[in-house]
């Protein structure tokens, strides 16, 4: 600022006004009310300098303090803002002033973590490589849509590329010509009950409706309880089982993906060859939103 003023007070001093003095020094990015200031300054009091500032002077951000603090810093980084102060027997905030907005700097906290021996680093990389060709490939990726109960499932639905889900989609393609046409080989006397999850389309008004109307029984979005997978015998067990089978091998193409999540979807078995599975995800569904409402918890935890 002092050497902007400084240029101006050359021309000024030679003659020049102050549109003349502009023109000469805008190119140093010295702005026009910057000129007539100066210009306004030298006419009240033949000079440049500051007037005396009013108030109080500083006593604890002082220059001399603020080099002392950054030569103890640069000879230990790790000395704490409480620290300093008390060695300078200032108060703390003035330090933490000091710190961050004199010297520009940012605390850090050191945090405990984990030690991993050399044999464990080089254990877990190989199993994160392992984990990368297994779950995230860079191969096409599908929607899909199925459902299950105690009698069996429903043939898998893929959804459009580029289909959006909403309402409209849900309840024509999923629930008209998904569900409703396979459901009846399952239950044959009607005597059914659809659950669903609270996503935007499940739980739109127009889809509640349409559960009313072609569902002996529902449980509808009020009154199945949000963000909670682990009630969810899809989101609980099944998912998770066949996306390890399907992702178990790469796969080059999106055909060959739908071929295998096909052929695996339906060699899972609903039927009562594994009894734990069938207690775990059906039968004891309700003794766990049971146990969910007399813990109150406010966690879910996958077996």
């Amino acid at each position: 600022m002092e050497s902007d003023r400084l240029v101006i007070q050359k021309y000024f001093e030679r003659g020049f006004s102050g549109g003349q003095i502009f023109q000469h020094v805008k190119q140093l990015g010295i702005t026009r009310s910057c000129v007539y200031r100066t210009i306004r300054r030298l006419r009240d009091t033949g000079s440049i300098p500051d007037h005396p500032r009013s108030g109080r002077p500083r006593t604890c951000r002082t220059k001399e303090r603020i080099k002392r603090v950054r030569e103890k810093i640069r000879r230990n980084p790790q000395r704490s803002a409480r620290k300093l102060a008390l060695e300078e027997d200032i108060d703390t905030r003035s330090m933490r002033r000091i710190v961050q907005i004199d010297l520009g700097l940012k605390a850090y906290k050191k945090r405990k973590l984990h030690g991993l021996s050399t044999k464990q680093m080089a254990a877990r990389l190989e199993r994160c490589k392992a984990l990368t060709v297994q779950r995230f490939q860079k191969s096409r990726s599908t929607m899909i849509w199925g459902a299950i109960s105690y009698n069996g499932k429903i043939p898998l639905k893929f959804v459009e590329k580029g289909a959006k889900i909403n309402a409209e989609y849900y309840q024509d393609e999923i629930l008209e010509s998904t569900l409703k046409p396979n459901i009846s080989t399952l239950y044959p006397d009607g005597q059914w009950i659809f659950q669903q999850d609270s996503a935007p389309a499940h739980e739109a008004k127009s889809t509640q409706q349409w559960l009313a109307e072609n569902c002996p029984d529902f449980i509808s979005s009020k009154e199945w309880p949000s963000s909670s997978p682990d009630l969810n015998p899809l989101d609980f067990s099944i998912w998770g089982t066949l996306e390890a089978i399907v992702n178990a091998k790469q796969h080059r193409s999106l055909e060959s993906l739908e071929r295998t999540l096909v052929r695996e979807w339906n060699r899972l078995r609903m039927e009562t060859q594994d009894q734990e599975i069938e207690q775990e995800l059906f039968i004891d569904l309700p003794d766990d939103i049971q146990r969910e409402l007399a813990a109150e918890q406010a966690k879910f935890d996958y077996a």
